[in-house]
């Protein structure tokens, strides 16, 4: 089975992989880049916030959060900050550093992602980003879905003050909704496709479902 796929990958092409050969795959910042201009509602991708929308309704599935701000996310108002500078991390490691992704819309509802491919936590690190945004809903997303090291979640709860989500599911469902959404627009359905086989590949998922099966 396996070799018959390989067979078929050789004739379909579909192991060219453009963020394979750019050497996105473990590459964080680089993910996030993907990520963040996937949810701007005035992308290059030009599908308005429908992509921002299927985010959060698989926010909302998956988190079963009721009258939380998922429910009142305005996603056409929305501003999409990727590496945000919150200032000098201080003494005390309670402030500053980077947020790799920050979606605020009008009415000051915010989301905030830390995205965690290979590196480690920074000390503090979730625990200064809830102090910066301590009403926003803080997302801690890795390839599997694991929890932050208490070092940098400190006395945080979670799913209380963070949520974990996982490239392996969470990702994996909101790029096939992006993609699905996107069958008339050529490029961009086969960009997505190529990234969907990237995630596949990260968490060692098979991108044929017989394959998997």
């Amino acid at each position: 089975l396996n070799q018959k796929y390989k067979q078929l990958s050789f004739v379909t092409g579909d192991d060219f992989n453009i963020f394979k050969i750019l050497s996105v795959e473990t590459d964080e910042v680089k993910h996030s880049k993907i990520l963040g201009e996937l949810l701007k509602p005035y992308g290059l991708h030009s599908q308005g916030s429908s992509f921002l929308m299927f985010f959060i309704d698989c926010l909302k599935t998956q988190l079963n959060l009721s009258n939380s701000i998922l429910e009142r996310f305005d996603s056409k108002s929305a501003k999409v900050i990727i590496e945000e500078n919150i200032g000098a991390i201080t003494d005390d490691k309670s402030e500053g550093g980077r947020i790799d992704i920050v979606v605020k819309d009008k009415m000051g509802n915010i989301l905030v992602i830390e995205n965690k491919i290979y590196a480690k936590d920074q000390k503090n690190q979730l625990k200064r980003y809830k102090n910066k945004y301590p009403k926003g809903l803080l997302l801690y997303l890795t390839l599997e879905g694991n929890e932050p090291q208490l070092s940098s979640s400190v006395n945080l709860e979670e799913n209380k003050d963070y949520f974990c989500i996982s490239y392996k599911d969470f990702i994996l469902k909101w790029i096939s909704q992006c993609r699905d959404s996107a069958t008339s627009k050529p490029f961009i359905r086969e960009s997505l496709s190529q990234y969907l086989n990237t995630i596949k590949s990260l968490t060692n998922q098979s991108k044929y479902n017989n394959m998997s099966d």
